[in-house]
């Protein structure tokens, strides 16, 4: 065999050899952009957090009632519902930690919203929320554009009514609220919602019963 030779088959054997690893550089790439297929059990974990009956029942508003309230120095802020929204507040978030295999967890939150309004600058907006969690139902509380948070069992519990106010000539009694806050004080009845709302920089207001 002469040299010529020789080298023709070095040159076909190094072709190959370079062939080879294109493809063996194809398949990897290949192999590493492909998805993972065995997700296993990807099914949606459903959580459903509800408001109790009790808790229900105990809601004094209605949305599209009116509610009046007298100040100390005798004006009137009027305010209108404008309704009572009931709905599921749904969360979802992928708990699997891998964008091709997703694994949500999903809260249905039960909620209902009752919002009232007026055209009374010193007290034109009163809002409640009541809806369930993960940890326990809670209850958000707007006056103005003071906002509070609460549960259920500090509002509607009556051992916690260590207060009262005297309305037309009778007393009711009802959870103090806002005691530490220089924002707002308030006075709660579940029967009647606020009777007395105290907003800083502002008047005492009474509920009209």
């Amino acid at each position: 065999m002469n040299k010529q030779t020789t080298n023709f088959y070095a040159f076909a054997n190094y072709v190959g050899s370079i062939k080879m690893l294109f493809v063996l550089m194809a398949i990897g790439f290949l192999q590493s952009c492909s998805k993972d297929t065995s997700c296993g059990n990807t099914n949606d974990i459903v959580n459903n957090y509800n408001i109790s009956a009790d808790d229900k029942s105990k809601i004094p508003f209605k949305g599209n009632d009116t509610l009046i309230y007298i100040s100390d120095v005798g004006d009137t802020a009027v305010l209108v519902g404008t309704g009572k929204m009931v709905f599921i507040d749904q969360v979802r978030k992928n708990i699997s930690g891998n964008a091709d295999c997703p694994k949500y967890s999903v809260d249905n939150n039960e909620s209902i919203s009752i919002e009232y309004t007026g055209d009374n600058n010193e007290l034109n907006k009163l809002k409640y929320k009541i809806y369930g969690n993960m940890e326990k139902t809670e209850i958000e509380f707007t006056f103005n554009n003071f906002y509070g948070i609460t549960y259920p069992y500090n509002f509607n519990t009556p051992v916690f009514y260590t207060d009262s106010v005297s309305i037309g000539n009778q007393f009711y009694i009802g959870r103090p609220l806002g005691l530490n806050s220089p924002n707002y004080k308030a006075l709660y009845n579940y029967n009647y919602g606020f009777l007395k709302i105290q907003i800083s920089g502002s008047k005492t207001w009474l509920l009209k019963i």
